[in-house]
């Protein structure tokens, strides 16, 4: 039944609920994010639920987190098999890891499926769930090495830094399993240096915690990332800041307050072996190094490098470009981030790498410049953050001579869009693949290893 079926017989619009409103519904499939769609039992209409599992029956409840409805389902009453006990207290209220409450084979399954739905739908192409290879361990504790931090007040206790609720409010945990131990231990410091600051809670700013080995550069080995839209807010986030990295240690950055505040070494990455790099402003390793290394082994295993020529163009920390330099005949890298070039180079001389070369720039600039310039390519690599990199570069990347393109979508959807071109111009898939960084969360990374004639 839809919304406007619904609303004309006279029942309760889901994206409109009452906060009293209970709906008894069955989770049918996995839907995205770590939502199930689910059917209202009693009048058929169906909507996304949170906490869910396919086929299980619950009362579900609305939270209202500021800007949309979301429903969470209650204790089922046919518990399936897949449910096990979560590892965190929050995990009812906080919105970072949606599938804790799942066997590891189940979460699988549920990412494989979502995969699958996401080609189908913005790439045109079929893909059974089972046909996506894995490339990760299960999931255990304390491998976040990034967090995005909000700060709220609690009449009771003070300031209260903690992650972003389901319903909009910032939830205080004792710890966070899922954070690594230092940036749990950075998180509590961090709450009384705010108070002593006199931050003022549910302002429009956020810090980011980026996490990395002790160093003789940075022997905190955290650095601390804050932005803030309001103005008037920029004089207690200044003291702030100079408190955090003159007590704690933590090197800070800001975007959009002061560049004068910027102190600190940037942490060095965490080491990965022979894919190791130096630090690089405002580049990360996104997971732990156990997880990263085997991402790194699938890409040396499917790019076909030995004495041929390939191009990463988007080079974030090098970590690839620098491992496939070790058997390739020439390896250019690319990336708008002057610093991460700079910071690539320096480490291949190092490592007396000499066949390696870096283009500060975007790739949709430096590619057909370098392909004016006489150079080509046996193999391309394509690592994009949040956004697709757009049919023009797709469409130039098909006119050079490679035959070999890996492409790594840590976000999918917008991965798939780039697909769907490259699918129409002639690459054909010879493995997809799931890259699990996040384990416990619904994110996921999705490898394409695509081949021509």
């Amino acid at each position: 039944m839809s919304r406007a079926t619904a609303a004309a017989a006279g029942h309760a619009d889901p994206s409109h609920p009452s906060p009293s409103a209970r709906q008894r519904v069955r989770a049918l499939r996995w839907f995205a994010q770590g939502r199930c769609l689910a059917e209202d039992l009693d009048d058929g209409h169906t909507f996304t639920v949170y906490r869910a599992i396919p086929g299980e029956i619950s009362a579900a409840r609305p939270v209202f987190d500021g800007h949309r409805h979301r429903w969470i389902a209650g204790h089922p009453e046919n518990p399936s098999s897949d449910r096990v006990i979560p590892g965190c207290q929050a995990f009812s209220t906080c919105s970072g890891c949606a599938y804790l409450h799942l066997s590891p084979s189940a979460e699988q399954a549920a990412k494989r499926q979502s995969a699958s739905e996401i080609l189908q739908r913005f790439a045109n192409v079929t893909v059974h769930p089972d046909a996506f290879t894995w490339c990760g361990a299960p999931r255990g504790p304390g491998e976040r090495t990034r967090a995005t931090l909000s700060l709220t007040h609690h009449p009771g206790t003070g300031p209260v830094l903690g992650m972003r609720g389901m319903d909009g409010s910032v939830v205080d945990l004792d710890t966070c399993p899922a954070l690594l131990p230092t940036l749990d231990d950075a998180r509590h410091a961090l709450r009384t240096s705010a108070r002593q600051a006199g931050l003022k809670p549910n302002t429009p700013w956020t810090l980011e915690l980026h996490s990395g080995p002790r160093s003789s550069t940075n022997a905190s080995g955290i650095a601390l990332v804050a932005s803030c839209s309001e103005p008037e807010e920029h004089t207690p986030l200044r003291a702030f800041l100079e408190r955090v990295h003159e007590t704690l240690g933590y090197s800070v950055r800001t975007k959009g307050v002061d560049p004068a505040l910027d102190k600190g070494a940037w942490p060095a990455p965490w080491p990965l072996g022979a894919a190791s790099a130096p630090e690089a402003e405002d580049t990360w390793t996104p997971t732990t190094p156990q997880r990263y290394a085997a991402l790194v082994a699938w890409v040396q295993e499917h790019a076909r490098a030995r004495g041929r020529n390939v191009i990463d163009l988007t080079l974030g920390r090098g970590l690839f470009a620098l491992t496939l330099a070790e058997e390739a005949s020439q390896v250019w890298g690319v990336d708008h981030n002057h610093h991460a070039c700079a910071a690539t180079l320096a480490w291949a001389q190092q490592r007396g790498i000499h066949n390696l070369t870096l283009r500060p720039g975007k790739a949709t600039t430096v590619l057909p410049r370098l392909l004016r310039e006489g150079a080509d390519f046996d193999t391309v690599l394509l690592n994009p953050m949040r956004s697709s990199l757009g049919e023009t570069l797709m469409q130039t990347i098909t006119s050079c001579r490679a035959d070999t393109l890996l492409y790594l979508a840590p976000a999918p959807r917008a991965g798939a869009e780039d697909l769907r071109v490259l699918l129409a111009t002639g690459w054909r898939p010879t493995t997809w693949s799931i890259a699990d960084l996040h384990p416990g969360t619904a994110s996921f990374l999705l490898a394409a290893c695509l081949r021509r004639p």
